[in-house]
């Protein structure tokens, strides 16, 4: 059981005792089962062949399974392909290097309970457990594939469309990038990622650009214009491996001087940059039993990667960008970037009046803010998707020379919508709240009724194929039909959550 002293909540607000609570029961329950229950069997939801089918697939060795990295379909890889793209990402001597096999979990756990040793002034001996005391293994790296990154597939897709969104497709011949994952779970270094995101938390808030989830961009998106916008959305090209190390300690000595005052406890500037220079020195990963060191960026995967990342961009765009743009475009056109752009990790989107500042213009600014970040931009006089939403812009034809901007959701062509099956082996309520849940997003996302009231007619088709009862779904549309979107959009930044000690002494 973990003590309530070690770390009390996490930095999401989650009780970490509270979560172990609730393990240790279920724990005790299993354990509290006769072998009369054990042998009692749940009746499948999968058909004998079906059965059969994934048995064959578990046990062939030629072949890897993954989930896609966005859509929710599932990719079987020809293993050796699978093993030459990740070959191909680790054999990137900027970002990793293969190392000897000296480096094993007990030789990073002694360089862990050395730096705990060295700043033990700044925890309890119970906290210090807790950062240490576990059971520990090597971190390993796999990829997730980008198939929504291939045009081919797209393509293939588009020309040879099945209904609800399902569809497969032969990738043999299509070269698939993929997304490196670091599962960091039980790695040594574990534990003081969740002290640094616990951390750097209250210094991300500090970013003004930055959005925390698509409520947050609907709130901060305006519903009109009095000027023809181009929509713009940026990517940055691998953002986690090429944030540079000197230049991530730069922009976190940038935010810990200017709000010196969010430090929790008694942690400090040089505590902190210790702390973060320790864990990039000992991001080791495994790859079909050889051992990698990570030597720049963050691993996709560690608990302060995304804060981390957030704070070296704001930095750049804070420091950098902006003063730039006032002195080469004029103050108006900072004014104007800093209340249209909008970044959430490597996206971003920009209502942009190309009278300040053009397109290209601006992306070759993003692009000189440092060597190893790269942006890629695409822009649009009339639609363009944003994380979940699309956005629109449509003259309003009630007011001249005023633009209307109206958001429906937006699916890549490769979203495979694989809702919940309604027979699956789960808890009942889980299955029945599902429709409401998926027909008050629609009520969030979607501006305009007319194409609400599509998407309502598309949902219930796809929830109709997962086994979902018509009545069922009829009744959750016509409850999310009463709601209010203005309330619901603006129900997570009226709620204030009550502020919590995330560290706590005995």
């Amino acid at each position: 059981m973990i003590d309530k002293t070690y770390l009390e909540t996490r930095a999401d607000g989650y009780h970490l005792t509270a979560l172990t609570r609730k393990f240790n029961d279920i724990v005790e329950n299993i354990n509290n089962f006769t072998p009369k229950q054990i042998k009692k069997r749940t009746k499948s939801n999968i058909s004998k062949a079906e059965e059969k089918a994934l048995e064959n697939l578990k046990r062939n060795q030629n072949i890897v399974i993954k989930k896609a990295d966005k859509g929710g379909a599932t990719v079987i890889i020809n293993k050796t392909d699978y093993q030459i793209g990740m070959n191909k990402i680790l054999s990137d001597k900027d970002t990793y290097e293969k190392i000897d096999a000296h480096v094993t979990v007990e030789v990073v756990k002694r360089e862990v309970m050395k730096f705990l040793e060295e700043n033990k002034k700044l925890f309890t001996q119970n906290e210090i457990k807790y950062l240490q005391q576990y059971e520990m293994r090597l971190a390993y790296i796999y990829g997730l594939p980008k198939i929504h990154k291939c045009q081919t597939l797209k393509d293939k897709i588009k020309e040879n469309p099945t209904k609800n969104g399902e569809f497969k497709a032969d990738i043999t011949d299509l070269q698939i990038p993929y997304r490196p994952i670091v599962s960091g779970t039980g790695c040594p270094i574990k534990r003081l990622c969740e002290l640094a995101k616990i951390i750097l938390r209250p210094f991300e808030q500090s970013i003004e650009h930055l959005i925390i989830d698509t409520d947050d961009f609907l709130r901060k998106l305006p519903q009109e214009t009095d000027y023809k916008p181009t929509l713009i959305a940026v990517d940055i090209i691998a953002l986690y491996p090429s944030i540079n190390n000197e230049l991530a300690i730069e922009a976190l000595k940038f935010w810990f001087n200017k709000y010196n005052e969010k430090f929790l406890r008694n942690f400090n500037l040089e505590f902190t940059i210790n702390l973060i220079k320790f864990i990039q020195n000992h991001v080791y990963l495994t790859f079909n039993d050889s051992t990698y060191k990570q030597i720049q960026g963050t691993a996709m995967g560690k608990d302060h990667a995304p804060p981390y990342a957030n704070l070296v961009i704001g930095y750049l765009i804070t420091k950098k960008l902006y003063p730039k743009l006032a002195k080469k475009y004029g103050p108006a056109c900072e004014t104007h970037i800093k209340n249209n752009l909008k970044l959430f990790l490597d996206d971003g989107f920009i209502m942009l009046n190309e009278k300040y500042i053009p397109a290209e213009n601006l992306l070759l600014e993003l692009n000189s803010l440092d060597k190893t970040i790269k942006f890629t931009m695409e822009k649009s006089s009339e639609s363009i998707a944003f994380l979940d939403v699309k956005i629109n812009i449509k003259p309003n034809i009630f007011v001249s020379n005023t633009y209307t901007i109206e958001t429906d959701i937006y699916s890549k062509p490769t979203d495979t919508f694989s809702y919940f099956p309604f027979r699956s082996c789960a808890p009942h309520h889980i299955a029945r709240n599902i429709p409401y849940n998926l027909t008050r997003r629609i009520v969030r996302i979607v501006s305009n009724r007319l194409t609400r009231n599509h998407r309502f007619s598309e949902l219930s088709l796809r929830l109709q194929n997962k086994g979902y009862p018509i009545k069922l779904i009829e009744d959750s549309i016509r409850k999310a039909k009463k709601l209010n979107r203005y309330t619901l959009i603006n129900s997570g930044s009226i709620k204030k959550k009550k502020k919590k000690k995330l560290l706590t002494r005995s």
